[in-house]
């Protein structure tokens, strides 16, 4: 098709300017994620001896770099992985195998986990001893109510207890009462 014919077969005069409709008819995104590779980066220390004492001086590896030969990254990926996805140590590993190239044992992973959750003591403490202290815990103001009159939260709406009510003792017969640690509830 040439230049200044249009789908309509109209052929504008040399002397028409402004004939074209550039309106934009659709859009089309393409989503795509980077392709996944690692960083390696490389610290060389060097040792360099006195020649005229005999003396040898050694380089220093940086502040705050981590003990272990994967980054923060690796670990807060790893520890996602494991903790919010439930992956096991062996399926974390053979991901960042093939996603990555990284070469991690089940025992390395499980190491990683460890220092995460070492990181993360302090913060949960704070976080723990700060719901304590709290006049309302797992407040929400917001109504259940889609549509309708009747349309309201579970308990409005069953005529059994939510799940999340423990029933009374003599509902549980016989069964023993387990003693939770102090400051925790049990989950449903």
């Amino acid at each position: 098709m040439s230049k200044d014919k249009h789908s309509c077969g109209f052929v504008p005069d040399v002397g028409i300017v402004g004939v074209h409709n550039t309106e934009v008819l659709w859009t089309r995104d393409g989503r795509r994620t980077p392709p996944p590779k690692a960083i390696v980066i490389e610290y060389r220390l060097h040792c360099l001896g006195c020649v005229a004492c005999g003396v040898s001086t050694k380089a220093e590896f940086p502040a705050g770099l981590s003990p272990s030969v994967f980054g923060a990254t690796v670990h807060a990926l790893a520890a996602l992985l494991m903790g919010r996805f439930r992956q096991s140590k062996r399926l974390v590993a053979e991901l960042l195998d093939v996603l990555y190239g990284l070469t991690l044992s089940p025992g390395t992973v499980c190491a990683t986990e460890q220092r995460v959750s070492a990181a993360l003591e302090a913060p949960v403490d704070a976080a723990r001893a700060s719901l304590r202290s709290q006049e309302a815990v797992g407040m929400d103001e917001t109504g259940w109510r889609l549509t309708g009159p009747r349309m309201g939260t579970q308990e409005e709406q069953s005529p059994r207890p939510c799940p999340s009510v423990r029933p009374p003792d003599s509902a549980l017969g016989s069964l023993p009462s387990v003693a939770l640690p102090s400051g925790q509830s049990p989950r449903v």
